[in-house]
């Protein structure tokens, strides 16, 4: 039965991908003043289990929103690896409310 759900959710995830990727920075970019992008996102099943997680890849965060900075800012947090644990049932609703939460940092700027 785990089996079964395992492959469920991969199908979901893997026919998904891109329209999740886009609703989570939608999301995430109306919430905050700043601007959050990613190069990749993918499903770690095991990392918040039983919760399901999603690893954003390469993620970089800006204070202001691209259309309000220069081409010359530089990101004030980049991330290796971003992973967000959630509800399944959530995250298929649009309520990403995270449960969860593993940084693998490669870039920290403060700012004075």
């Amino acid at each position: 039965m785990v089996l079964i759900a395992l492959v469920v959710l991969f199908a979901y995830f893997s026919f998904n991908k891109d329209d999740i990727a886009r609703r989570l920075l939608n999301y995430t970019n109306t919430i905050t003043a700043g601007e959050l992008s990613f190069q990749d996102i993918s499903l770690s099943p095991f990392i918040h289990f039983p919760q399901i997680s999603i690893s954003l890849n390469k993620v970089s965060y800006f204070d202001s929103k691209v259309e309000e900075r220069d081409a010359t800012r530089q990101a004030i947090i980049t991330l290796e690896k971003l992973y967000l644990a959630f509800n399944l049932p959530d995250l298929i609703m649009d309520k990403f409310h995270v449960t969860g939460l593993i940084v693998e940092i490669e870039y920290f700027f403060v700012k004075q």
